[in-house]
């Protein structure tokens, strides 16, 4: 079931970034001083794609504001051009094209000078920075685990700041909602109990974030795929047996869990017996360890009659006299030799195997 949803969240990204956008902020400050009967400010773009786009023509100075514009190809040039006529008969006009250089930050600035009497002067100015906002695809393999905050974040190159206008959210035959509380954030923080109290409405379901922007007309989808959480350890509940006879290799560990494996979506136990001193430089809960020589799978774990809902997995294979410590983690395996897929994980306390003196 899993691999279906993976494969529905990839085509789903694939039509989402197969038409190019191109994202700029422009910040704008034109200034006048004086009192024109006329005035006049422009900035044009020229794209890569050889056509031409008027980014702002305005004749009602001052202005000082944030444009957010998105482009089917990136900018080559920029024109700025300003117009001021006094009323007087003494006017100037001023224009200027600049090669746009693809950083993070843009700017230029244009002055048009009538006069410069210091006792009444008569000029217009403009400054405007450029900044491009590409907004980076997202990681389409990442769980979201029910019992922590969902976190989503929207990325864009430069750390140039998209202003996020609303959130909404969509569970799989079912209507878009509104998600309160959550106007200008990213990334987006929230309980899974925001979208649904039950998780039978959005575990194996396509659940779709969709944020809208204050100065962008498109909207960006993120698809989250929303999991149960993986057991956790009860350490103080572990059992060590030693070696019966000497080099027998029967020493038995046993984990206890607070929960089991999610065994109806296929997920599965694992564990991975290092040396205590092994140096394991990863994260349990995202990434596959190291290999040893010993690595056993449990298909499930096995509930302990004692009225604590607890579960217990015991290491299949015997340990020899030694010190040892274990890697856990909950995973999906597709069976097609693809990359397992780690729900949740954790590393034991070392602990000692003994022989019989």
């Amino acid at each position: 079931m899993r691999k279906y949803i993976l494969v529905l969240i990839f085509l789903l990204c694939g039509m989402l970034f197969s038409h190019a956008q191109y994202y700029y902020n422009i910040d704008v400050n034109w200034g006048i001083v004086g009192t024109p009967r006329q005035s006049n400010m422009l900035i044009e773009v020229q794209k890569e794609n050889g056509t031409f786009e008027t980014i702002i023509n305005s004749n009602t100075p001052p202005l000082q504001q944030r444009l957010g514009i998105n482009l089917d190809s990136p900018i080559i040039e920029v024109t700025g051009r300003l117009a001021y006529f006094d009323g007087f008969n003494a006017s100037c006009s001023s224009a200027q094209t600049y090669d746009y250089l693809n950083n993070c930050e843009f700017g230029f600035g244009l002055t048009c000078l009538v006069n410069n009497d210091s006792s009444n002067p008569s000029l217009a100015g403009l400054t405007a920075t450029i900044k491009p906002i590409q907004i980076l695809s997202p990681s389409v393999t990442e769980n979201h685990k029910i019992c922590n905050i969902i976190n989503i974040p929207i990325e864009t190159t430069c750390s140039n700041a998209l202003e996020i206008d609303k959130w909404y959210y969509k569970i799989e035959g079912k209507d878009e909602k509104y998600l309160d509380g959550h106007d200008g954030e990213n990334p987006i923080k929230f309980d899974v109990t925001e979208i649904s109290v039950d998780p039978d409405d959005y575990i194996n379901k396509a659940v779709q974030l969709r944020a809208t922007f204050k100065n962008y007309s498109q909207d960006v989808i993120r698809n989250v795929d929303l999991v149960l959480c993986s057991p956790n350890l009860v350490p103080e509940r572990t059992t060590i047996k030693n070696e019966t006879c000497f080099i027998s290799n029967d020493g038995i560990v046993v984990l206890t869990f607070d929960d089991n494996v999610d065994v109806a979506n296929e997920y599965k136990m694992r564990y991975f017996v290092y040396d205590a001193n092994a140096n394991l430089n990863f994260d349990p809960e995202k990434e596959n360890p190291p290999q040893t020589s010993e690595q056993e799978v449990l298909d499930r774990l096995i509930m302990v009659n004692d009225g604590t809902g607890y579960f217990t997995g015991t290491l299949p294979v015997g340990l020899g006299a030694g010190n040892y410590k274990i890697v856990y983690q909950e995973f999906f395996d597709a069976g097609d030799g693809s990359e397992a897929i780690i729900k949740g994980g954790g590393l034991t306390e070392p602990f000692e195997i003994k022989r019989p003196s």
